[in-house]
């Protein structure tokens, strides 16, 4: 599917306004035909592009270098124990996500792991930027730019001019990283530059390899 917006995307699987956590894994190939520039209401209410916990993403997301803008920006931190979410909770060991651009996110979790393009890695993230965002998370562990967790591959992606913060009671005992916070799999050819850690402690703010 080549898409002019995510909207038709997450419309075409119910992950916009369905009320059930009975979410079917996606497939698929995808790829944006241009800029989305205001993808605030993507992921109000706490939907994610996919919701359920195991099934993850499988197919393959080609931004075809554009970018999603704004993500959660206008939902704010009135209420935290609403998470803002990245663009994937669980990336699958079948799945991609390639040529694509992040910025001017605005997220929040409180809860395991979080990243801009995926909270957990478990497939292939590739030639990705997140620039100009805000990422933010609780007493949990997993907080990165790219991901918060990394089991898969991630290479040739940058975060750039990034504010990452720890919230909340025991945060002067959790780590960060720009690129991934735990990473157990390949992360290559990645730099990170002009971010802002905030509160606990670095653990590989830049990774290059």
């Amino acid at each position: 599917y080549e898409t002019e917006g995510l909207r038709e995307v997450l419309l075409k699987y119910g992950y916009v306004s369905a009320s059930t956590t009975s979410y079917p894994s996606i497939k698929g190939y995808f790829r944006l035909a241009n800029d989305i520039g205001d993808a605030s209401w993507v992921f109000a209410n706490n939907k994610r592009y996919d919701h359920a916990n195991d099934r993850g993403f499988r197919g393959t997301f080609d931004g075809n270098g554009y970018s999603i803008i704004g993500i959660c920006k206008d939902a704010g931190f009135a209420d935290e124990s609403t998470n803002r979410k990245g663009l994937i909770r669980t990336l699958t060991a079948e799945g991609t996500v390639k040529n694509l651009v992040i910025t001017n996110a605005v997220l929040w979790a409180n809860e395991n792991n979080m990243g801009a393009i995926a909270h957990k890695n478990n497939g292939t993230i590739e030639g990705c930027v997140v620039k100009d965002s805000s990422l933010q998370l609780g007493n949990y562990d997993g907080l990165g730019g790219i991901a918060g967790s990394n089991s898969g591959v991630i290479r040739n992606c940058a975060v750039v001019n990034c504010y990452f913060a720890r919230r909340h009671g025991g945060k002067s005992s959790k780590t960060l990283g720009c690129i991934t916070e735990s990473n157990n799999g390949t992360v290559s050819n990645c730099f990170s530059y002009g971010c802002t850690l905030k509160n606990g402690t670095s653990a590989n703010p830049a990774i290059v390899a």
